[in-house]
């Protein structure tokens, strides 16, 4: 009950001060305050923000960035003021008085975040890390993909021409890191997807763990069975690891966790039972969708943990709140021995804007260290 209520307490701030940003535009173009047209239009547009934010959950996403916008005015205002009791300068303080309180500055702002955002999710980046380990005796390429949420928001042909580049990369295995469909991808999609990644080339495999939103289980009609779902990867020679683990070359261990998500309701093998007979002196590889429990990866003997859903935040700030929060949210972390890669993922769901972050793929370069034999 306290975060619903911090929850709708933050909610009512940011609605009370965007009815001020409102009512400062109205004033600047001459609008009375105390007219009752003035007032009942504040109350449509409050009320209309209010059922944004409830009932379309992208709504957020716009109202987050208009916030972030006003924020950042506010305070270049109170610095430009600051300087203008220096400097005499009537021509610029009306300039920025007819960009910033006509609202003009602002809406400019977000449509041009809002159009980058939308031109970020039809792009697809390489992330490389390269990693060094005295566990191995040759070295590995490891593709690591995630959230590629196919046939919903990502151009199809987009995710065709990444899967030409991953195969001239020649990598020793691949990961699917979970969220490669969704509640909105109709079988024939899922079907199509996992027929594209299933011909990619690699030395000893392609492996896969379930994400929250593969098996359609938020939708209460679902496109495909999770008899369908696991058909169509397994056809195509793909391999699920579902809280177990293979054996990769003389070197690896790779470790799928089935979504901790799926466990909502009942309680998820431990990393240790999942790990139970594996020899540690291999280098041991954790495959989880989200990135959580990476302490107890690490006391389980793992080494490396490979997670995504988190698309980075995805909309600013929302990526910046998790790294405030300490939440993991991208890139790499180190937690008991236990290296963390975070992905921002392939593509995003429902809502075609990415601000955080661009999307991407990871290639992890495993190498021996010096001195190892």
């Amino acid at each position: 009950m306290l975060h619903y209520a911090l929850f709708a307490a933050i909610v009512l701030a940011v609605l009370c001060y965007m009815d001020w940003q409102v009512r400062r535009v109205f004033f600047f173009y001459g609008v009375g305050r105390k007219k009752w047209y003035v007032t009942c239009l504040r109350g449509v547009l409050f009320s209309g923000f209010a059922l944004l934010i409830a009932l379309w959950p992208p709504g957020i996403v716009i109202i987050l960035h208009f916030l972030g916008v006003f924020i950042v005015t506010n305070l270049m205002e109170v610095i430009i003021k600051q300087i203008g009791r220096h400097r005499q300068d009537e021509k610029g303080g009306r300039l920025w008085e007819f960009l910033c309180h006509g609202g003009i500055l602002q809406v400019l702002a977000v449509f041009l975040m809002l159009g980058y955002g939308y031109y970020n999710v039809g792009h697809i980046d390489r992330t490389e890390y390269i990693i060094e380990t005295d566990k191995i005796s040759a070295d590995y390429r490891i593709v690591f993909i995630s959230d590629t949420h196919y046939g919903t928001v990502q151009n199809p042909a987009v995710l065709q021409e990444l899967m030409a580049e991953i195969g001239a990369l020649e990598p020793d295995f691949i990961v699917l890191g979970g969220d490669i469909v969704e509640g909105g991808t109709s079988k024939e999609s899922m079907e199509e997807v996992f027929c594209m990644m299933g011909k990619l080339d690699s030395r000893y495999g392609i492996y896969y763990v379930y994400g929250n939103h593969d098996r359609q289980e938020d939708r209460e009609h679902r496109s495909f069975t999770d008899q369908e779902l696991e058909q169509a990867i397994t056809d195509n020679g793909i391999i699920i690891l579902k809280d177990e683990y293979a054996e990769i070359g003389g070197d690896l261990i790779l470790a799928g966790r089935d979504d901790v998500g799926y466990y909502e309701k009942r309680e998820r093998l431990s990393a240790e039972e999942i790990l139970e007979g594996a020899d540690q002196e291999r280098y041991i590889i954790v495959l989880d969708h989200q990135p959580v429990e990476n302490a107890a990866n690490g006391d389980a003997g793992a080494d490396l943990q490979l997670s995504g859903h988190t698309h980075a935040g995805q909309a600013f700030p929302a990526g910046l709140f998790m790294r405030v929060m300490g939440m993991p949210c991208y890139g790499e972390y180190q937690e008991n021995g236990c290296k963390l890669i975070v992905s921002s993922g392939a593509s995003v769901g429902v809502f075609p804007i990415r601000t955080e972050k661009h999307c991407e793929y990871v290639v992890i370069e495993l190498k021996q260290s010096h001195g190892s034999n």
